[in-house]
């Protein structure tokens, strides 16, 4: 009887000790995992290249030659209808010196040239206007032995007009080697045309 009792309760301890097993959690891994490192590239900057325009060089020789360039021009009068005539100044100016100059004058054929006189400049030279007023182109003749540097007007040529408004245009050309110096040399030349405006009466 005994060793029955001692056999239930040597089962009995076994099932303890079993069911004590089981129920016991398994044991936590505590060990701390270290922080997941990120990596970060550094890129590399961009370096922004800013191209400035480059601004053409300005030839300061051929500035001062258009500049000191002889140039030969118009007044352009302005005059109401009915005006009979008006005189047109030939000017010359940035003159280094002439001895010798040819100028044409082409002009509408509403006009009427009746009269030509000599300008103030140009003086020593020996002024020869066209013996025909009626010729157009008219031709206008200096020459001389010494250069001229005067500058200002070389001719007065004086116009009969129409009795309409309108724009009357005169015209100045030349060959450019009949510019020249005392010493025979060519001086450049320019020419700037113009012409007579006729405005209706107000």
């Amino acid at each position: 009887m005994m060793k029955k009792i001692f056999a239930i309760l040597l089962a009995a301890m076994l099932i303890v000790g079993m069911l004590s097993a089981c129920g016991e959690a398994p044991a936590q891994n505590t060990e701390t995992k270290p922080d997941a490192v990120v990596e970060t590239t550094e890129q590399p900057a961009i370096e922004t290249e800013t191209t400035q325009e480059e601004t053409p060089a300005v030839d300061d020789a051929a500035l001062q030659d258009a500049i000191n360039k002889l140039t030969v021009s118009l007044v352009s009068p302005t005059v109401e209808a009915g005006t009979e005539s008006v005189t047109v100044p030939v000017k010359i100016s940035a003159n280094p010196g002439l001895a010798g100059a040819f100028v044409t004058v082409q002009y509408d054929e509403a006009l009427k040239l009746t009269d030509v006189k000599a300008g103030g400049a140009l003086g020593s030279l020996t002024f020869t206007p066209g013996g025909d007023l009626s010729a157009n182109p008219f031709n206008l003749l200096w020459d001389g032995q010494d250069a001229d540097t005067s500058n200002g007007d070389i001719a007065l040529l004086t116009f009969e007009l129409p009795k309409d408004a309108g724009e009357y245009k005169i015209s100045l050309g030349g060959d450019p080697q009949s510019f020249y110096d005392n010493e025979l040399k060519d001086v450049p030349v320019s020419f700037a045309d113009g012409g007579i405006t006729v405005t209706a009466k107000g």
